[in-house]
Parts: C-alpha cells; structure tokens; sequence
C-alpha cells in the first residue's frame, strides 16, 4: 500500500515539474517562432505562456502514463499499484483532457488570437534559394515597396535593385517557415528544420474533434489511452529491468508513431482501397473516428494486458 501511495506522490510530483519545464520550453518555442531579427516583439506573453501551459499540460496527460510506468519498474509492487496506476489515467484521460480542451476554447473565444505582422527588417543579409537579399528599408504593411538589393552570385549581372511589393506569399517570408524570420531559420542546421517532424498537436486536435462529437467517439480516442496504458503489462515482462526499460521505451515510441503516421497522406490509398471499403468499419464509422485505429489499439492493448497477467501469475508460482 504505500508503494502505491508513493507511486500517486510521484505521478504528482513529475507532472508538475515536467509541466512546468514544458510550458517553458514550449513559451521559449513559440516566441522564437515569431522572433524578427532587428525588430521589436510584438508577441504577447501573456498569451503565450497560457497556450504553453496548456499544451504542456496535454502533452503530459500523453506521456505520463510511461513515465510512471517507468518509474514502477524500478519500484515493482502488486495489485494496489495497479489500482493506483489506474485511477490516475482514468482521471488525467477523462477529466483533466477534456478541461483542457474546455479551458483552451474558452481562452481563444474570449481572448481571439491574431497573428503577427510580417516584416522583414533592413541592414541585414537573408540567403534564399542561392540568393542574397538586403533590405535598405523594413518590408512591412506601413512600408509595402522598398527598395532589396538582390544578389546572384551564379549571373554575371550579379548585382540588382528591386522594389518589393510586400504579400503574405513572399518569397522570404513562405521559405522562412515555420519561424518568422529567415534568419532565424538559417541559424540552425538545415535538416534540424527541413525535416518533417511528428507532432502531438494532431493528436489533441483529433481527441477534442471526438470529444465534441459524443461518447462514442470519445471512447473510440480513448482506445489512444487504453494502448499507452496497458504497456504497464510489459513492466515485468524481463528480469532485467534495463530490458524492461528498453521494451517500455521501443513499445511507446512505436504506439505514438503509428497513432500519428496513420494520418500522413501516403496512406490515404491504402485506407480507402482496403479499409474504408470493408463492411465492418463502415458501420464502425457510424460510432468512432477511424475505426481501424481503434480496433488495432484495443487488440494490441488486449495482447499486452494478457501478457501483463500471466506474468503476475508466473511470478505468484515462484514465490
């Protein structure tokens, strides 16, 4: 019993300081986001520290489910454990999720959210498609016609001056994305931020989607929850607890890789061609989103609970 006790204390205790690491992170990401070299920030704190938050807090109701696992690794009891670990998803999935998601519309329909003016400021140099552009005025909507010095070092006329007509689809602005500015971009190695990186957001975008729907397609995303949960079936799967840690580790990272590569657009033909098609989760669809998703989470999460069970009772014979 105080093995559980002291696995809700922990549950606690790291979702406060991963939270409030998160959310500081996630504030620093954000204004770096919108950071313009030269220029004054027009970013609101204020808004985004409570939208870090937020999406810390949701990131965390993800991960903490291995997280405590992890920890119960180390810290192996029985089945008042089991209950603790339980009761702590059940409430982060069902009641702290949807607050969040709650707390989160509430923010944006009372304070709106409006995007930054685009600028590009003078005095500086900006590389794009093996071109350098000097501004000698700010490219912004108070000054839409500046004059760029452009330079091509592959021509023989090498040198130009143009004058930029400002548009949300400029060239510098569209190739500086995702950051505001394209110096900030060229600052870090190109494949850091070239690369397409998977992102939770989908995640909670879908499970709010759910939500709003109704029950059944509430239940349908919890299959997300039921999956991660149940690799505490594998807690003990080794004696080795660094194998363990290694199987909770791999078996995480393939579950939030499939949860979220089943939604990349090279699968579009697949879906439609072999599961859209089936009978089955055409009337499935009826109920849940995707109902494909959920069938394999719940029966990959039927295969780690068995196994969770008959090592509990493989271990009982041995004592």
């Amino acid at each position: 019993m105080n093995k559980a006790l002291k696995l809700v204390l922990m549950y606690l205790f790291f979702f406060i300081v991963l939270l409030i690491a998160g959310t500081f992170l996630n504030f620093f990401y954000l204004n770096l986001l919108n950071l313009v070299i030269g220029s004054k920030s027009s970013v609101n704190y204020v808004d985004s520290l409570i939208l870090s938050f937020l999406y810390a807090s949701s990131v965390l109701v993800l991960v903490m489910g291995p997280v405590i696992i992890y920890y119960r690794i180390r810290h192996i009891s029985g089945i008042p454990q089991l209950i603790s670990f339980i009761l702590l998803s059940v409430v982060a999935w069902n009641l702290l999720l949807p607050s969040i998601f709650k707390l989160k519309n509430l923010y944006i329909q009372k304070y709106p959210h409006s995007e930054n003016e685009k600028i590009i400021t003078k005095d500086y140099f900006r590389t794009s498609d093996e071109k350098i552009f000097y501004f000698t005025d700010d490219l912004s909507n108070e000054n839409n016609n500046p004059v760029a010095i452009v330079i091509n070092p592959n021509e023989k006329e090498s040198v130009q001056i143009e004058r930029i007509e400002n548009s949300p689809h400029y060239i510098l602005y569209d190739n500086a994305s995702p950051y505001s500015d394209l110096l900030i971009k060229n600052s870090f190695p190109s494949k850091l931020v070239n690369e397409r990186y998977l992102s939770f957001s989908s995640i909670f975008i879908r499970g709010e989607q759910a939500f709003n729907k109704g029950f059944s397609y509430w239940l349908g995303f919890l299959s997300l929850a039921l999956v991660i949960c149940s690799v505490y079936g594998l807690s003990n799967f080794f004696e080795w607890r660094l194998m363990n840690t290694t199987l909770l580790l791999s078996s995480t990272f393939l579950i939030l890789l499939f949860n979220l590569v089943y939604f990349f657009p090279i699968f579009s033909k697949f879906k439609i061609k072999y599961i859209q098609s089936k009978e089955l989760f055409q009337f499935l669809s009826r109920f849940v989103d995707d109902p494909f998703l959920c069938v394999i989470n719940v029966f990959t999460s039927f295969i780690f609970i068995t196994i969770g069970i008959v090592n509990y009772f493989k271990n009982r014979k041995k004592i």
